[in-house]
């Protein structure tokens, strides 16, 4: 026979929701690396090398959330967290960009010397 009293022996497990008004912890995580527009940006500067200066941009721009959230079901400081995680992430990417550009640019300037040295490609008499 099964009883349905609420046993209040020291083997039961704890209430689902403390009774002194303790939230329920959440189990959601934040994305500690979102995808962004200075990660796509990164990506496809190996294709056109002018994304990683478009990328680089990020770097000196403000970029200020809008007042509109689409993070439902957070408090307002899970957003900001949030907020400050993506704005560390399009800062991470953007820099990438800048040394991808940076390597281009010193690859592409040591080639140059190359063929001025070697007197060939549009350095040729």
């Amino acid at each position: 026979m099964i009883d349905n009293e609420v046993s209040t022996s020291p083997h039961a497990p704890p209430p689902f929701h403390d009774s002194e008004g303790d939230p329920v912890p959440s189990y959601q995580r934040i994305n500690r690396n979102p995808e962004t527009l200075a990660r796509y940006l990164f990506r496809l500067g190996f294709i056109f090398p002018f994304f990683w200066m478009l990328a680089a941009t990020i770097i000196v721009t403000d970029l200020v959330p809008t007042s509109y959230t689409p993070i439902a079901g957070k408090s307002p400081e899970e957003q900001q967290e949030e907020i400050e995680v993506h704005r560390a992430t399009e800062l991470k990417w953007a820099w990438r960009s800048v040394y991808a550009l940076g390597g281009w640019i010193i690859l592409a300037i040591i080639i140059l010397g190359i063929m001025r040295a070697t007197h060939t490609g549009f350095f040729a008499s």
